[in-house]
Formats: structure tokens, sequence, C-alpha cells
């Protein structure tokens, strides 16, 4: 959510929220794909993520409930795996300096169990 300027684009303190246990990393052009709710409000505008932003999220976290929610979207047709594919490398880039771990676990979400 923003306050009136939507323009404002945010730094990457704000594309990583913080939360109890951890942190958030949003791909850093998830404004890009924010979509606006239907409602109007004087002085607030209200967007919702990107289905593709939030299997990123999980991504990072992948806890058991992660991936079994990861490899659900993927099967159901939420997201798209050639935007995964697109945005997989800029994003671990960015947050993580090009772990292989994450290029492990998102291969094993991704390629294998999502096959299955």
């Amino acid at each position: 959510m923003s306050k009136d300027d939507t323009s404002e684009t945010p730094t990457s303190a704000e594309a990583s929220a913080s939360v109890s246990g951890g942190s958030i990393h949003l791909p850093t052009d998830y404004t890009t794909r924010a979509k606006e709710v239907d409602k109007r409000y004087r002085s607030l505008t209200v967007k919702y993520v990107d289905s593709h932003d939030i299997w990123f999220t999980k991504l990072g976290a992948f806890r058991s409930k992660d991936r079994v929610d990861m490899i659900q979207m993927i099967k159901e047709g939420v997201v798209d795996t050639s935007m995964l594919d697109a945005m997989f490398g800029q994003w671990n880039l960015h947050w993580f300096n090009d772990s292989p771990e994450l290029v492990k676990n998102y291969s094993e979400v991704r390629f294998d169990d999502s096959e299955n």
C-alpha cells in the first residue's frame, strides 16, 4: 500500500518486509505486477501482490508447507513456469548473492516435484 503517489519506487528495504521469524524477499520489480483493488480511497492506493511474487517469497522460506504450496501453484496453473524461470536468476542474485542452495531448491520444486 502506498499513500497518494504511486510512482515511488520502493527501496530494497521496502521490498523485504520483516515478519516474525524472518523476512519476505519480493522480486525487486514486484510493483510492476501489483494490481489495484477495485475499491477507491481518497488518500490511499491499495494493491495486492502478483502470484509469482508470492511464489518467490515461499521459495525464500522453503519450509515443507511452502514447498507444498509452490508445487500446487505450478500444477494448478496459478503461476506461469516460464515467468518463474525468467525471474529466478535476478531474484536469487539480488537477495541471496546467487545462492547455490536456492538454485537446488528451485530445481527441486520447479522440475522434480511439480512434474509428478
